[in-house]
């Protein structure tokens, strides 16, 4: 007999995820070191030090250090030899998958740390704590079918463009749509990570168990428009924010079986998170003003 999954309150009512490690949940103690969600190596060889992170909020930055979260030494150095391949290019979409999904994980889970800190000059706002428990959950049981040197085949889309974008670039956007039934209320994660190296951009959409996003119209325009030639990152922002809301507006029709939530509003949300303003019914954007 097959159970049926369930999350109960005491799995998010809680207020530890901090203190637990980012790829097996255990507990562990607070070092100096922790681990990089945005890797070090893509931070060194890019120069971004000192870069500041929009968090998808009005007035919301994280400098590009406040961005690790705790981890065990063993684990940390299992997915280091991952992250070691990804420089290198030498690895399949399943992997950059599994490493991109981790930036993810790792940004959110610092997000709700930030978020708690009411000392926190810039925090970003809080989300709904059951989204990082799924999050967190969906990526520890990929990373233990890594260290058992299993397959992990990617429970998403995954797409390599060739890129005029400078190496550094990362774009991260989550969320999740909450629908609330006669019953019980369901909650649909989402979340993208895109990353330019080595002039390649990639981009990974979680939550895409049947891979649509790879085959969206973004791969069909792509050299068709010259994105593959555009060096300017809030045109490709832009690309991005309005093929990724089309392919939510769709998800979220099918299978929540409503359009409570408009497209504009939509894409307005998913735009603003890759910090931009656009309005949905020219298309035309501009970049995120300072509050």
């Amino acid at each position: 007999m097959t159970s049926i999954p369930v999350m109960r309150k005491a799995t998010f009512e809680r207020d530890d995820f901090d203190e637990m490690c980012l790829f097996t949940g255990v507990p562990v103690k607070r070092t100096s070191k922790g681990e990089h969600a945005i890797p070090r190596w893509l931070i060194d060889d890019y120069e971004l030090n000192r870069k500041r992170i929009e968090m998808g909020w009005p007035g919301s930055l994280a400098g590009i250090k406040e961005f690790r979260p705790r981890a065990d030494p063993t684990a940390n150095g299992t997915f280091g030899d991952l992250e070691n391949r990804v420089k290198q290019g030498e690895t399949s979409l399943d992997l950059l998958h599994l490493w991109q999904k981790k930036i993810s994980v790792g940004m959110s889970l610092c997000h709700w740390r930030m978020a708690q800190n009411a000392h926190h000059p810039l925090a970003p706002v809080d989300f709904d704590r059951r989204h990082l428990v799924f999050a967190l959950e969906d990526f520890r049981k990929d990373f233990k079918k890594l260290s058992d040197r299993q397959p992990v085949p990617r429970g998403g889309s995954t797409l390599v463009l060739p890129t005029s974008v400078p190496g550094g670039w990362l774009a991260h956007l989550f969320g999740a749509t909450i629908y609330s039934g006669a019953a019980h209320d369901v909650l649909m994660p989402f979340g993208l990570v895109a990353v330019t190296h080595q002039d390649k951009l990639i981009v990974s959409v979680f939550y895409d168990p049947e891979r649509k996003f790879e085959n969206s119209r973004l791969v069909q325009d792509w050299k068709t428009l010259k994105l593959n030639e555009c060096s300017n990152a809030p045109r490709i922002a832009a690309a991005l924010a309005v093929v990724y809301s089309e392919f939510l507006f769709v998800a979220r029709t099918d299978d929540l079986d409503t359009e409570r939530e408009r497209f504009n509003t939509m894409l307005k949300g998913i735009g603003y998170q890759l910090g931009l303003e656009i309005d949905p019914n020219t298309q035309q954007y501009q970049l995120r003003r300072p509050t």
